[in-house]
């Protein structure tokens, strides 16, 4: 990290002893690269041209002729007062040499230098990653039959025909896996028609623009959820543009297999509350 400064006066009277000029830093949780000072505000002022103003007053000032007599001529008394204003404060900074708010230089002649002093332990090797919260790096990435050998995970044989139950520990069905009907070539075809016409639906859509904190969702409802978040989600209204286009797909021969084989395929598994 190079010290950040355009001038050597604090990097002197650093290494020269003097801390006085300097603030103290509690840095116990700091990390760095390398010492560095920070000079004071002040030293790091650019001088602003000037601001040039009119030669002479104008006499006129360009207002809304819509406007009453009264709105007429309190506009013209602010445009004249903010002419005044200007010319003034260009002859104060230009007799003055900075051309700067007095409240901005007060704050930077208040600041003092700040040093930064960067303290290792021995071990730390040079130009390696340094922090509070770094972790020693894996050697390999791990696979699924690592995963399986340091875990109580098993993997499950199945022909994605019959269906499987997922039960809970006191018995309750958690989850079902739903083997396909029939033959799995026909099966495939039909979700990949079922993707084909979600993606263009997708791009005949107009959605909302911003996204809400769940991020952004198509206007399709599909499934169901027991998750309590907002009530009315923006991304989901559907709009007239939007409406014929979802109903369309909903009555879709596609479509209307696969809520079909869910619906009877999984209410066996799960009775409502």
């Amino acid at each position: 990290m190079p010290i950040v400064d355009g001038y050597n006066q604090s990097e002197e009277a650093w290494e020269a002893g003097e801390e006085d000029d300097f603030e103290v830093l509690p840095a116990s949780s700091l990390t760095l690269a390398q010492s560095c000072i920070f000079n004071p505000l002040s030293q790091l002022l650019v001088a602003l041209p000037a601001y040039r103003t009119p030669s002479r007053v104008p006499s006129t000032y360009v207002v809304d002729m819509t406007l009453s007599a009264k709105e007429r001529k309190k506009a013209k008394d602010h445009h004249r007062a903010c002419h005044w204003r200007a010319e003034e404060c260009g002859a104060v900074q230009a007799a003055s040499g900075v051309y700067m708010k007095g409240v901005a230089i007060k704050k930077c002649d208040a600041t003092k230098a700040l040093a930064l002093v960067a303290k290792y332990l021995e071990s730390v090797r040079p130009g390696g990653w340094t922090g509070s919260q770094s972790c020693a790096s894996y050697p390999t990435i791990l696979s699924v039959t690592d995963v399986l050998k340091i875990s109580s995970l098993r993997l499950v044989p199945w022909d994605a025909k019959c269906s499987r139950l997922i039960h809970a520990a006191d018995g309750v069905n958690w989850a079902a896996l739903l083997g396909h009907p029939g033959d799995g070539d026909i099966w495939m075809s039909l979700m990949h028609k079922v993707d084909s016409l979600l993606s263009n639906v997708h791009s005949c859509l107009r959605l909302p623009r911003h996204s809400n904190r769940r991020g952004t969702y198509d206007t399709i409802a599909s499934g169901y959820s027991h998750g309590q978040g907002q009530i009315h989600p923006t991304n989901f209204s559907i709009s007239a543009h939007n409406q014929p286009i979802v109903e369309e797909i909903l009555q879709s021969r596609e479509v209307q297999q696969v809520t079909r084989f869910v619906d009877r395929t999984s209410s066996p598994f799960f009775h409502p509350a």
